[in-house]
């Protein structure tokens, strides 16, 4: 499957609904007070981009904002530049992150007694994920805001007797699309 990296990229930046995006060059330049790395990282739209020059300057917006610099990047072979041109400014990889693309119709649970709901409003079953042991608090709440304020989600959560054993969202944007049935 050919998958368009701008739209991907701006779909994940709708779910997240940062306060304000902006763009620079071929980079999506999202601002938020928060704990969401997606939210407050700058991006490539395109994974054949070499741009180091563009790096500093969304360095400098950043700091002059007052807000930690971190790029969100693909390890894509066309962004090896990139990651080249982050490294000779001091930048490390800290978290890695596996996203994955695929058809949701017809799945079902692993375990007979959980069930799955999708709603088009993030409802209390599914808030509490975020706010269950194991999780930090106060990212939870920032997660919960973030994606709640976003106006084109599909949330979900797997439930057992207990409550929530977890949530996720799909970004219906960008032409990303789910049919609930």
């Amino acid at each position: 499957m050919q998958i368009d990296i701008e739209s991907l990229e701006r779909a994940a930046q709708d779910a997240v609904a940062p306060a304000t995006v902006e763009s620079h060059a071929d980079w999506l330049l999202p601002f938020d007070r928060t704990t969401i790395g997606r939210a407050i990282s700058p991006v490539p739209l395109k994974h054949d981009l070499v741009d180091s020059a563009s790096i500093a300057a969304i360095g400098a917006i950043y700091l002059q904002r007052a807000y930690r610099v971190q790029f969100r990047v693909a390890d894509a072979a066309g962004l090896q530049g990139v990651h080249r041109a982050l490294r000779e400014r001091g930048y490390a990889p800290q978290q890695p992150t596996l996203t994955m693309t695929g058809n949701v119709r017809g799945w079902s649970p692993a375990r007979a007694d959980w069930t799955v709901q999708l709603t088009q409003q993030a409802s209390q079953v599914w808030k509490s994920a975020y706010l269950s042991a194991g999780f930090d608090p106060v990212d939870g709440a920032n997660r919960i805001q973030a994606l709640s304020r976003s106006t084109c989600l599909v949330y979900a959560h797997i439930s057992d007797a207990s409550g929530a054993v977890a949530a996720g969202t799909a970004s219906l944007s960008q032409g990303w699309e789910v049919c609930m049935d």
